[in-house]
C-alpha cells in the first residue's frame, strides 16, 4: 500500500499531483500549513469518522474513506498524516488502487533531499522552512543536554543501574524493561552532552571514579547498527542530517550508504570548528564517523571510567562477558543474543525471570516503510564492508570467527 521510496525518487509528484490529506487532526494541519506555502494542490482531507464528512477542517473539505475510490483518477496521491497507519493500511487495502498512498514522513523528507533540484522560489521557502527548522531544534537540543547533564549526575550520585552504549543497540528495550522491575537505571550515549565543555568532562571524571554501580553495554553488529542509526538521525533531526551529510548527492538513487559522506580521517575541522583531542566533537567523534560503535569504548568507557574494556577478555560463543574492576560491573552483551540471555541480565539485576519487552524498534516507527525498502536495496562499497570484517581488531573481538562470516556473507550481496 504504502510506497514511500517513489516520493523520493519522483519529488516532482509534490507539486505536479493533487493531494488529499489523510487525518483531521494537529499532525495534518501542520502537513496542510506546509504544503499551502509551498504551492501544492491540496484538493481535499479524509478522515476514517464519518462524522467528519462533508465538513470543513482548516476551510477545506473533508471527505470519508469511503469516497477515495470515485476520486484516485491517476493524478490524486494520499499523504496520511496520523500515527495510526497500520489500521490506516487496513483500511484501504480494499478500497485503493495502486501504490499512491505515502506518510507524512516520506513527503517531509523528499523536501529535505531533493530541494537542490526544485526551482529557486521553491528552494527558497524550504531553505527558509530548514532555517526554522534548525534554530527550533538547536533550541530544543541545548535543553535536552541540560536535561540530559543533571540525569547523568543523579544516575552517577546514586548508583543508578547505567545502560551506556553508542545508541542503536537495543538500549531503549533495556532502559523501559528496567523502569519495569522498579530497578534506577539511565539510557546513556555520552556522558558529556555538552560536547567540549572540558570543566563538564573532569566534572564526569571525578563522578565515574566515584560510582560504584553496575553498567550494561549492548554490543551489536556495526553495519546494521549504522543504518539504523542513520534513520534515526533522519527521523529525528532532517536539518542536522542536511548539515552533516550532502543528502541530495546520498539519496540519488537512494542506493548509497553513507560510506562516502563520512568526515575523513586527515580533515582537521569540521563545519568551521578545529577537530582536536582534548574537545570531544560529539558529531565527528558520534554519530558521523564509521567505527563509534568501537571507538566507543575509548571515547567513553575509558575516558570517563578508566576502563580498558578491550584489555578484557570476551566470550564470543557466549555472547556475553562480566567485567569487574574499580568496584564496578560491567555486563558486556551481544544484542543478536539478547533474547536467550535474558536469564544472565536478570541475574546481573537480581531480577528473577527477567523478560526483555522490545521497545523503539526500528521497523515499528514511522519511518518504518522506507526504512525496509532502503534495507532491501542498498549497495555499499566492499571497502565499508572489509573494514568491520576483515581484520578488525574490536570485531574479532567481540565476534566468532564463524559470526563475522555470517555477517560478511549476509552484506556482501549488498556490494
Amino acid at each position: 500500500m504504502f510506497n514511500d521510496y517513489r516520493i523520493l525518487a519522483e519529488p516532482e509528484m509534490i507539486l505536479e499531483k493533487k493531494i488529499i490529506i489523510y487525518g483531521c487532526g494537529s499532525s495534518g494541519q501542520r502537513l496542510f500549513q506546509l504544503m499551502e506555502i509551498l504551492g501544492c494542490n491540496i484538493i481535499g482531507f479524509c478522515d476514517s469518522d464519518v462524522k467528519k464528512k462533508g465538513k470543513k477542517f482548516v476551510g477545506v473539505n473533508v471527505w470519508h474513506k469511503s469516497d477515495l475510490p470515485s476520486m484516485l483518477d491517476g493524478e490524486t496521491i494520499i499523504i496520511v498524516a496520523s500515527v495510526f497507519y497500520d489500521e490506516i493500511i487496513k483500511e484501504l487495502t480494499d478500497i485503493v488502487e495502486g501504490e499512491v498512498v505515502f506518510t507524512k514522513y516520506a513527503f517531509g523528507l523528499s523536501l529535505w533531499l531533493n530541494y537542490k533540484s526544485m526551482n529557486f522560489e521553491l528552494r527558497d521557502v524550504i531553505l527558509e522552512y530548514m532555517e526554522n527548522w534548525k534554530k527550533m531544534e538547536f533550541a530544543c537540543m541545548e535543553d535536552f543536554c541540560k536535561k540530559e547533564s543533571i540525569k547523568h549526575q543523579m544516575a552517577l550520585y546514586h548508583n543508578s543501574v547505567l545502560i551506556y552504549q553508542p545508541g542503536k543497540t537495543g538500549s531503549m528495550s533495556l532502559w523501559r524493561t528496567c523502569e519495569s522491575y522498579g530497578i534506577s537505571s539511565v539510557d546513556v550515549h555520552i556522558l558529556n552532552p555538552y560536547s567540549s565543555n572540558i570543566r563538564y568532562i573532569e566534572w564526569c571524571q571525578q563522578a565515574c571514579k566515584r560510582f560504584q554501580g553496575k553498567i550494561i553495554v549492548p554490543i551489536r553488529e556495526p553495519i546494521a547498527r549504522d543504518i539504523s542509526n542513520y534513520f534515526q538521525l533522519l527521523a529525528l533531526s532532517p536539518a542536522i542530517v542536511e548539515e552533516l551529510f550532502d543528502v541530495h548527492e546520498f539519496y540519488e538513487g537512494f542506493h548509497k550508504i553513507y560510506y562516502d559522506y563520512l568526515i575523513k580521517e586527515n580533515e582537521t575541522e569540521f563545519n568551521g570548528y578545529p577537530i582536536t583531542n582534548d574537545a570531544y566533537n560529539y558529531r565527528r567523534e558520534g554519530y558521523v564517523k564509521y567505527g563509534y560503535e568501537f571507538d566507543f569504548f575509548e571515547i567513553e568507557l575509558k575516558r570517563y571510567f578508566g576502563i580498558d574494556v578491550m584489555k578484557h577478555s570476551f566470550d564470543t560463543q557466549r555472547g556475553y562477558s562480566i567485567i569487574k574492576e574499580k568496584g564496578i560491573e560491567i555486563l558486556l552483551i551481544q544484542l543478536e543474543k539478547m533474547n536467550e540471555l535474558e536469564g544472565v541480565v536478570g541475574e546481573f539485576l537480581n531480577i528473577p525471570n527477567f523478560k526483555l519487552n522490545s521497545t523503539n524498534v526500528g521497523s515499528e516507527k514511522e519511518y518504518r516503510y522506507l526504512y525496509q525498502i532502503f534495507k532491501n536495496n542498498i549497495k555499499m562499497k566492499q571497502e565499508y564492508v572489509d573494514f568491520y570484517y576483515k581484520n578488525n581488531v574490536a570485531m574479532e573481538h567481540f565476534y566468532s570467527e564463524d559470526q563475522r562470516n555470517h555477517f560478511y556473507n549476509k552484506w556482501i550481496k549488498y556490494m
